[in-house]
């Protein structure tokens, strides 16, 4: 049976559309590309401006780009089963935390305004995928829930699998990860994706806006769980930390934290606490 890859569809699109300095800030002058910075009276830079037939070839060429990348991806493991997951309409996320991936929203604000126009071709390349039907749009939810999903359905049916992505967050699933930069494949065994995500409720996601507990960064919460063997001691750790931090508002503060981090499992999945044995000591 060959390994199916579940591919995190936004990393391709993205690495698809790699002249983005090319499209925003050079132009073809003479038979040489050039960079052409053009600044108004108060010295404030002007995005530069493209014809219809530039700005069709680099859509081309990004589209190109994604087909070759992808066919790279398979020939690698010599397989042609996969599941691709795009960005989708909505995000429950969204709905809980208006601030959510507020950092990256303010990067995406800040390049605009230096006229990178990337963020344009990168929607063109996803919904070409979606129509082409190599990409599913993640609706309702991320990419990276519809990846965990898939990733649960293959472990069920004993299909092996792959997860192809850059993004550091899929590692609370168990299983190969291949990183398509990196050209790296690691293994996370169980263990190490519980310590991942047990991790993560104690920093949170400063790339996505994710408080966690303040004070407690990414290598503090590897140490606080350096001696934490079972899950029940992860969680254990977790509320006591989260009860030092937020006090009586600890069982909202983590849920609200969980339900953030969390990737689904299942589409009526959901993140919760109430199950933990120190919670239902604590509340009972």
């Amino acid at each position: 049976m060959a390994v199916r890859l579940i591919i995190d569809g936004d990393v391709q699109c993205h690495s698809a559309c790699r002249y983005s300095d090319w499209i925003s800030l050079v132009k073809k002058i003479e038979g040489e590309f050039k960079e052409v910075r053009q600044y108004d009276s108060e010295g404030a830079f002007i995005p530069p401006k493209h014809t219809r037939p530039e700005e069709r070839k680099y859509m081309e060429d990004s589209w190109k780009n994604f087909k070759k990348d992808l066919d790279g991806i398979l020939k690698k493991f010599f397989t042609n089963d996969f599941k691709m997951a795009v960005k989708g309409e909505g995000n429950f996320r969204d709905d809980m935390y208006p601030d959510y991936k507020q950092n990256r929203k303010n990067q995406e604000a800040v390049l605009k305004a230096k006229g990178e126009t990337r963020r344009k071709y990168v929607n063109g390349v996803r919904d070409l995928a979606i129509m082409e039907g190599l990409a599913v749009p993640a609706d309702g939810m991320e990419a990276d829930d519809y990846v965990r999903i898939w990733a649960e359905e293959a472990r069920q049916e004993g299909q092996d699998f792959i997860i192809v992505t850059i993004d550091k967050d899929l590692k609370c699933i168990p299983g190969r990860h291949y990183n398509p930069s990196k050209k790296e494949l690691i293994t996370m065994s169980e263990a190490d994706s519980l310590r991942f995500f047990y991790q993560q409720l104690l920093s949170g996601d400063p790339t996505d806006n994710i408080p966690g507990i303040p004070g407690i960064a990414e290598k503090t919460a590897t140490k606080e769980l350096m001696h934490c063997m079972s899950e029940e001691e992860f969680q254990e750790n977790v509320v006591g930390n989260y009860i030092a931090a937020y006090q009586e508002e600890w069982y909202a503060a983590l849920t609200f934290n969980g339900a953030l981090l969390y990737i689904l499992k299942s589409a009526d999945d959901k993140f919760t606490i109430d199950h933990w044995p120190i919670v239902k000591e604590l509340t009972s």
